[in-house]
């Protein structure tokens, strides 16, 4: 009975000396995740600003350059799904380059890591 009260009062001072870490461990995180989604943010608003005013001075180029043919529905036409396809090759190259991590990653790890030295204790 004894001993099972020291292994407690062994893991309440463990459990406290973490805290402290999880505390600064957690506003480190914090802040990673800011500045991960800062810069997200950024270059997203860059990439969708600058894509589209591209994308519709090509289109009216394009439109512009068959106003006096025959060919004016099919251009068009073109350039709709030119705008299509940069859409999906677009959030393609966004669902394939963003994080895979979870936010707070590294803090669950921790915290999983001392569960279970926990109960390896108990």
């Amino acid at each position: 009975m004894i001993n099972h009260f020291r292994s407690l009062r062994e893991i309440g001072k463990y459990v406290a000396q973490r805290s402290g870490n999880y505390c600064k461990l957690l506003i480190v995180e914090i802040n990673i995740q800011k500045q991960l989604l800062i810069n997200r943010l950024v270059c997203l608003a860059i990439f969708c600003i600058f894509s589209f005013l591209s994308l519709v001075f090509l289109g009216i180029a394009i439109i512009f350059s068959f106003i006096d043919t025959p060919y004016i529905i099919i251009a068009a036409w073109a350039v709709f799904f030119l705008y299509l396809m940069v859409s999906i090759i677009g959030i393609y190259i966004y669902a394939r380059n963003r994080s895979r991590k979870p936010p707070f990653y590294e803090i669950e790890k921790e915290l999983k890591q001392d569960i279970e030295m926990i109960k390896d204790l108990l």
